[in-house]
């Protein structure tokens, strides 16, 4: 197993799927593709447009407040301004004591206060991901895996490829 870092784009027109690729891959059911080190020679290379691609910092949001309920552990959370690194040891000790009322609270602070989350580590199923703002991942497996595990992990929550579930949503 590697690990890949995987910087997503949009693909706004191009619904079709392409054969695999060693460079980059599209997702079949959403309009994104993943791209290893995207040079402006691999940029040309793909065979579909590419527009930038950002989380939006609700999907972080609700990430945060579900992670107990996908079966994730949060390992590192990361704030553009990290003078709110005082906010992160409060959710983590909030998860300690198993306390989602504090986590909910917490991040409705976050919420509230328009403190954008930079990135996220997590442990799911023995591997370790991270998620930035812009769209880059870092996952470990297998390249020809990578594609499905990015639609089928907890990482298509935070890119909006799936829904969140709705228990325990309540007061989000």
């Amino acid at each position: 197993m590697e690990n890949f870092v995987v910087h997503l784009y949009l693909t706004p027109n191009f619904s079709g799927s392409i054969p695999f690729n060693k460079r980059f891959f599209k997702l079949p059911s959403v309009p994104l593709a993943g791209l290893l080190k995207p040079t402006p020679a691999l940029k040309n290379e793909v065979p579909f447009e590419l527009r930038p691609f950002q989380i939006q910092q609700d999907n972080f949001y609700m990430f945060i407040q579900q992670s107990m309920n996908l079966n994730v552990t949060l390992i590192k959370i990361e704030l553009e301004d990290m003078s709110d690194f005082e906010i992160v040891q409060d959710i983590y000790q909030a998860f300690k004591s198993n306390n989602i009322q504090e986590v909910k609270l917490l991040v409705e602070h976050l919420k509230r206060e328009d403190i954008e989350v930079k990135s996220l580590s997590f442990y799911f199923e023995g591997r370790q991901y991270t998620v930035t703002k812009y769209g880059v991942l870092e996952i470990t497996g297998e390249w020809i895996e990578i594609p499905q595990i990015t639609e089928s992990s907890p990482l298509a929550y935070i890119t909006g490829t799936k829904v969140f579930p709705k228990e325990g949503l309540d007061n989000y």
